[in-house]
């Protein structure tokens, strides 16, 4: 999952974030409310401009599809301006006309949305703007341009053109020679009409009541004296690959002349004329969209204008000789009013700063956290958020790119100072955050949930804030909730849902048919997942052996699977983006643009805004997201939409001290349990069990989801209470108390707490002798045990080397331990339990093992190394010839020999140090035994010892084997 992106700019390593700001819930009753007021530094555009004798309006990219704004004439440097309101999406835009400004208002989108049907035009002479008044379009018309006097209005079941008064009476109609496919565009006035559409520029004459068609071009435009309109290949007198201007007088509009010819252009974006020369604009075919503007007299040549235009219109400038551009490249960005034939122009007006536009979002627990365009490096902000007014705001850091929030932990992306990597920022607020780096490629967005971060990218993770552990999903597109997360295999299409502590795996659809590991199946801009515990909302397109979009709605807990909700569009069910929350899917659909909120337990649908799109968040009772016509956040209360709607806290997770105790390391004990949103209710702790009697409850009000309950161990009546294990639950207020569920919803919430006033006592401790009584190598296992013992208890396993100082090895929940040693050296070992709340209790007794020698030493006479898996270290020496001897030398107190019996071995006599050979051993066994202690000699001094051992050849069963050699230090 690549993501792109430009370097930005960076700071230091570690961010200390704002510290927790004041919560106050959300409360019922009032409408959207902007949480980004910033104002932007990127100039503002203008486009669409539209100027005559009255002023100007123009639509401006403040938000989303922009705003439209009248400037009366005269346009000035300082002259205030006047907001009509959202310029809203359709194919003709705001207009003047001698002094009547008109726009059309579609309250919906079509297939193309362009050419949507207008059902409505606000229109105002400029002497009452902004109060605008309404005209309902007729059925069976569509608006298609302003008048001055009248609205324009075009019927495609008759091909007429229909005049039509601003308060809805229509007059005059005038016979088209051709039917428009799609509405065309008319730039009119009093006294004229010039429609253009499907490649077709017709003439209304309305002093003479004539229609003229000027044949094929575009952009038609009327002068006081002319028809101006421009043409690509073909056309009267157009050769291919030829773009050119034609004009017209209006009093004999038979007679076409050209303008100017433009070879190999690539075509006109915009025109302007007035009655001395005329303007165009033609794409530069650079990256970002610019355009160069080209101006002429009618008796003159081209002239290029100086710098480039980015999102420009283009305009006669208020009945003058002049055009009207919006130069945001200019020193001072702003309006600028040329002379056909200039290369300049000077500054006439400046737009209104725009506000800014929410890049990311997230919402948690009363808070978002969301980045905008204010600064190069884009920042982020956390802020309260509330329906009756969000605030107050801190900047989080610089650069950052995608956000998380969850309660008290934030996270967020940023690009690394290392060319081709990202930085991924978590923590608390109000700490220093810790950062780790990923490839580019590894680190697509990212989410939090209590305390987890995950990272999707081409390899997905998931990081424990708390800890700081990582968990490596793979490949795959991801969700979480708590404990739980939802995957999607990109390459099969698999959807699954998995435990983080147990492993377990739950399937929620199946892969899709003909989709293989090999195959990329899961479109990855087209994937969309989300959770609410055990509840998985999934929604992607796909390829395999019926290509298609999967969604559904997946019940963990019943592991049922319903259709998902969705607006359905010509058949196309597609989606922006969904999230999931407590029962309610908010979805943003790829077609109508508008933002629902489904209630996917009870059903129902609700419209929360029109012209909305991601990012957005869904978090408790709020709701937040970008509208298109403003593209600043702002969030409401579900409750506006729902009445009643009172969402299911869940525990999502926390740090739980797992015991404490008066005189303890932990004397108190103080979780952090992260809910999924803020609420009142009770920590009870219970004997027994969950559901034993309640022997103390520590009344709570959550503050960021964050429960943080202290307990000193007592009852209700302050008596400390004996120890032992107890359990935790949390509930709330209702009639009895109601269960807080676990993150998956499947139970309530609970664990349990030890409490600890008196020291554990010594485990018993078990280790072999010598490592060859258990294993064939230099490896032992040291085992204990502690009955009793509560969960969570923890031990210390220290040892001594040689006989030097004891130091510990391990510090383990386990009760077993493998040693590894090394041959001559000798192991003491002792345990010591600490219990959950940290006391330390009594060591055990001291366990000592020998690790021996190989069989390697001297030999006289014939001996053998014989091979096998039993012998230690996989090989003995052997000898069956009487007076064959073996020595070795070694370190230590105390000498043994370890070899094998069995029934063809005879005896063997040993010398110490070079003194007389004792009495002869016997290493007979009927059946086979290896690794036995064959000789033992104790109490010799502390040095090196000489051990040798003779073969005495005894009749019928003369073999010795000598194993090993272990001494004591």
């Amino acid at each position: 999952m690549p993501n792109a992106r430009r370097r930005l700019a960076v700071l230091p390593a570690a961010f200390l974030l704002a510290a927790g700001l004041a919560h106050v819930p959300a409360t019922a009753g009032s409408g959207p409310v902007v949480i980004d007021a910033h104002d932007s530094h990127i100039p503002t555009a203008a486009y669409e401009i539209s100027s005559s004798t009255g002023g100007t309006v123009y639509s401006a990219d403040v938000g989303g599809f922009g705003r439209y704004y009248l400037a009366p004439a005269a346009m000035a440097v300082g002259s205030p301006t006047i907001d009509l309101g959202p310029r809203g999406y359709n194919r003709v835009g705001a207009t003047i006309s001698g002094t009547r400004v008109a726009f059309p208002h579609a309250p919906s989108y079509g297939s193309d949305t362009y050419s949507s049907p207008v059902t409505s035009v606000r229109s105002c002479p400029i002497g009452t703007c902004p109060t605008m008044t309404t005209l309902t379009v007729p059925a069976g018309h569509v608006y298609v341009g302003n008048a001055g006097d009248a609205a324009i209005l075009y019927s495609s079941a008759t091909d007429q053109l229909r005049l039509s008064s601003w308060t809805g009476t229509l007059g005059v109609s005038y016979d088209l020679p051709f039917h428009y496919d799609e509405p065309p565009v008319a730039h009119a006035d009093a006294t004229g009409i010039v429609l253009s559409g499907n490649g077709n520029v017709t003439f209304v004459n309305r002093v003479a009541n004539t229609v003229t068609d000027l044949d094929y071009g575009d952009g038609g435009y009327l002068t006081p004296s002319y028809v101006v309109w421009h043409a690509v290949g073909v056309g009267p007198e157009a050769g291919p690959w030829s773009t050119k201007v034609y004009r017209v007088l209006r009093s004999n509009p038979g007679i076409v002349g050209t303008v100017v010819d433009l070879a190999d252009a690539p075509g006109i974006e915009d025109l302007a004329a007035n009655d001395t020369g005329v303007a165009w604009t033609i794409p530069n075919g650079d990256e970002d969209g610019s355009q160069a503007l080209w101006t002429m007299p009618y008796d003159g040549t081209p002239a290029l204008y100086a710098r480039r235009l980015l999102n420009s219109g283009l305009s006669t400038f208020e009945g003058t000789a002049q055009v009207l551009v919006n130069d945001r490249l200019a020193g001072i960005p702003g309006f600028y009013k040329v002379t056909p034939g200039a290369y300049s122009g000077s500054l006439t007006g400046i737009l209104p700063v725009r506000p800014s536009i929410t890049r990311s979002l997230a919402v948690s627990t009363g808070r978002a956290i969301y980045t905008d365009d204010t600064t190069h490096d884009h920042p982020a902000y956390i802020r309260d958020v509330t329906n009756a007014t969000p605030g107050p705001e801190s900047s989080v850091t610089h650069a950052a790119e995608s956000v998380g929030l969850s309660g008290p932990y934030v996270a967020f992306t940023r690009p690394s100072t290392t060319e081709g990597s990202t930085d991924v920022f978590y923590g608390r607020t109000g700490t220093t955050l810790a950062r780790v780096t990923y490839p580019m490629s590894q680190v697509a967005k990212v989410s939090v949930s209590g305390s987890r971060v995950l990272v999707n990218g081409a390899t997905t993770r998931v990081i424990d804030a708390a800890t700081g552990s990582v968990t490596s999903l793979g490949s795959v597109f991801a969700a979480i909730f708590g404990d739980h997360v939802a995957t999607i295999s990109p390459a099969t299409g698999a959807v699954q849902r998995r435990n983080l502590v147990t492993g377990a795996v739950q399937t929620v659809r199946a892969a899709v048919a003909g989709c293989t590991s090999s195959t990329s199946c899961v479109d990855d801009d087209g994937w969309h997942l989300s959770m609410w515990g055990a509840e998985v909302v999934y929604a992607f397109g796909h390829g395999g052996t019926t290509p298609g979009f999967a969604s559904g709605f997946f019940d963990g807990l019943t592991a049922g699977t319903t259709a998902l909700p969705m607006l359905y569009h010509l058949g196309d069910p597609s989606v922006w983006a969904l999230t999931y929350w407590d029962g309610h899917l908010l979805v943003s659909h790829s077609h109508d643009v508008n933002l629902h909120l489904y209630d996917l337990r009870a059903g129902g649908d609700v419209l929360v805004d029109s012209f909305a799109e991601a990012p957005f968040g869904l978090d408790g009772n709020v709701v937040a997201w970008r509208p298109d016509t403003d593209l600043r956040a702002v969030v409401r209360d579900v409750r506006d939409f729902y009445p009643g709607y009172a969402p299911e806290p869940r525990l999502l997770g926390g740090t739980l001290p797992a015991g404490f105790g008066p005189g303890a390391p932990v004397p108190l004990w103080k979780p952090s349990l992260l809910l999924s949103q803020d609420t009142t209710g009770a920590v009870d702790i219970h004997s027994g069990s969950a559901t034993g009697p309640v022997v103390r409850s520590l009344p709570f009000t959550s503050v960021r989801g964050e429960v943080t309950p202290t307990w000193d161990g007592r009852d209700g009546s302050g008596v400390l209470l004996p120890q032992g294990t107890y359990y935790w639950t949390l509930s709330r207020p209702g009639a009895g108390p109601i269960p807080i569920e676990n993150s998956a919803g499947s139970a309530g919430a609970s664990g349990p707490v030890y409490l600890s006033t008196a020291a554990p006592g010594a485990p018993g401790l078990t280790a072999p002798a010598r490592s060859t009584d258990v294993t064939a190598g230099t490896s032992f296992p040291v085992r204990w045990a502690l009955p009793g013992a509560p969960a969570g208890t923890m031990y210390r396993l220290s040892r001594s080397t040689n006989g030097g100082a004891f130091a510990t090895v391990t510090t383990t929940s386990a009760t077993a331990y493998t040693a590894t040693g090394a041959p001559g050296s000798t192991y003491r070992f002792r345990v010591q339990a600490i219990d959950p709340a940290g006391r330390v209790g009594a060591a055990s007794a001291t366990r000592t093992t020998m690790v021996p020698h190989d069989a390697g030493g001297t030999v006289s006479g014939t001996w053998t190394t014989a091979p096998g898996a039993s012998y230690y270290r996989g090989s003995q020496r052997r000898a069956s010839t009487a007076g064959a001897t073996w020595s070795f030398t070694g370190t230590g107190t105390q000498i043994q020999l370890i070899g094998t019996k069995a029934a063809s071995y005879g005896q063997l006599q040993v010398s110490i140090d070079g003194g007389a050979y004792a009495a002869a051993t016997d290493t007979y066994s009927a059946s086979t035994r290896y690794r036995q202690v064959l000789y033992t000699r104790s109490g010799l001094a502390a040095g090196p010892h000489t051990i040798k051992v003779r073969v005495v050849g005894t009749g019928g069963r003369p073999y010795v084997g000598i194993d090993a050699v272990a001494y004591l230090r």
